[in-house]
């Protein structure tokens, strides 16, 4: 662990794959571009590592709760959404660190992820049944979330292509 302002500490990084601790790659070091500054260490575990860990992630998702109880799925990213806001000002920090940014444009950004993550857990909670279409609250609540869900992608798109020269007070 080390100190790289008064407020911040970053950890050693280290890759899951499939539920497993990865360190086994070459140790590479994150540098801050305003200041050249070494800000941590990750390890780089190559190619077939990754490819890895996009099959664990897929498997996961195909056989687990996951991919069938929307109520797990609802939680999940509510808490993530929740974590992301509770540790807001470390994630702004590392996001100028890391990437240069100004701290106006990585809020920005950690903000615009934090509405995505909130409307799809909001959109997860309601399951699309024969039902709600004869419920009109129900059927109503269910196209609000898709509707708020739908204005979160765009939001992030618009980050996405509009990406490195997007201006955060636009």
């Amino acid at each position: 662990m080390s100190s790289i302002s008064s407020h911040l500490t970053v950890l050693e990084a280290s890759n899951w794959i499939n539920g497993q601790r990865s360190t086994k790659g070459a140790r590479k070091t994150s540098i801050n571009p305003a200041t050249y500054d070494v800000i941590g260490h990750y390890p780089d575990d190559g190619l077939d590592a990754a490819q890895q860990a996009v099959v664990a992630a897929k498997t996961a998702f195909r056989e687990s709760a996951w991919a069938h109880d929307n109520e797990l799925r609802s939680i999940v990213l509510e808490q993530l959404a929740q974590a992301f806001e509770r540790n807001r000002d470390r994630l702004l920090e590392v996001l100028a660190l890391e990437n240069g940014k100004v701290k106006g444009e990585a809020a920005f950004e950690q903000g615009t992820l934090t509405q995505v993550i909130e409307a799809r857990a909001k959109a997860s909670s309601i399951q699309a049944t024969p039902e709600l279409i004869n419920d009109p609250e129900a059927f109503n609540k269910f196209q609000q979330a898709q509707g708020e869900l739908s204005g979160a992608l765009s939001r992030l798109m618009v980050v996405s292509e509009r990406y490195p020269t997007l201006q955060a007070n636009q």
